[in-house]
């Protein structure tokens, strides 16, 4: 039989770089930027990701963003 977890608002939901965040942080920070600044902000990481020494942090950063869209909302 299956288990199903209550997530509770306060839980940790996700954990980012080694700190656990709720849901509800999740969606705080998805709601700092609007749609077309997060697209700015993924379209600069993407020209910046050329420079060799950035391409790690970069793809890093971009998992990250990625990580914060499937989680929110």
């Amino acid at each position: 039989m299956d288990t199903y977890k209550h997530f509770s608002p306060m839980d940790d939901f996700m954990t980012v770089n080694g700190k656990g965040y709720s849901h509800k942080d999740i969606n705080l920070i998805r709601e700092f930027f609007t749609d077309e600044q997060w697209d700015v902000i993924d379209s600069a990481l993407s020209e910046y990701q050329d420079h060799d020494e950035s391409y790690e942090i970069v793809h890093e950063t971009l998992d990250v963003m990625g990580q914060v869209f499937r989680g929110a909302f």
